[in-house]
């Protein structure tokens, strides 16, 4: 039977005890708080809820993510022929691309310097696996400078699609992808190194948006697949 608050007073006797007067109390003031709002500041987020892209939640807030130092290194783009091809590609831009479970950014750097060293970046990097891509771009047309841009903020980057397809009608020449970091290898003290090398020389996994330059004799690596004069009989090879 449902109590309701006249049920409890009929079956109250006429002169109540203490008691008694203690369960009126009590039931009075538990019909009466499930009524009225409860003035409390409410948590933003939960863990097992999370919070928009590129956010974490702590202590209910959602927050941007700490910095940690990363270090990119492309030396499979680093040797003789290969430079000298992505100069004549003109290219405008490079830009680094990270893919989280619950992140997306990405950020413009030098070419130059992280094919002949590593170049240090500072990113907020929220949770693993991550994957990322470098992507060259040219500007489509001459002298827009807003066609070469990076896409900076998560939406412009998923409305590019930089990191699943290099296509030319959205400045990209040449796309780079490298293997999965893990949990472990994130949480690891220090800076994140990120090589797209391959285990041979060659980049990890390379894909162009036009035909890929030309092998050719000459010592070098023209076409820019880590390996130097493949296929070719050079300097009185028979």
């Amino acid at each position: 039977m449902r109590l309701s608050v006249q049920n409890l007073i009929n079956v109250l006797p006429k002169q109540p005890s203490l008691v008694t007067s203690l369960y009126v109390s009590m039931a009075f003031g538990g019909l009466l708080s499930s009524c009225l709002p409860v003035d409390v500041d409410q948590p933003e987020c939960y863990p097992q809820e999370g919070c928009p892209l590129n956010l974490q939640c702590d202590e209910g807030r959602c927050v941007e993510p700490s910095l940690k130092s990363l270090r990119l290194n492309l030396e499979c783009l680093g040797r003789f022929g290969c430079d000298e091809s992505l100069r004549d590609l003109q290219i405008s831009q490079s830009c680094l691309i990270i893919e989280q479970p619950s992140a997306l950014l990405s950020v413009p750097f030098s070419l130059n310097k992280a094919s002949s060293e590593e170049v240090e970046l500072l990113l907020p990097l929220l949770d693993a696996p991550l994957r990322a891509s470098v992507v060259m771009l040219r500007s489509l047309e001459e002298g827009a400078r807003s066609s070469m841009i990076c896409p900076l903020d998560s939406a412009a980057i998923i409305s590019k699609n930089l990191h699943r397809e290099c296509k030319r009608d959205q400045g990209c020449l040449l796309r780079l992808r490298s293997p999965h970091l893990t949990k472990d290898m994130v949480a690891q003290e220090g800076a994140l190194r990120l090589s797209f090398n391959g285990p041979d020389g060659q980049c990890f996994e390379s894909s162009w948006s036009a035909e890929a330059p030309l092998e050719r004799c000459g010592g070098g690596d023209f076409d820019c697949d880590g390996f130097i004069d493949e296929g070719l009989l050079c300097g009185g090879e028979e």
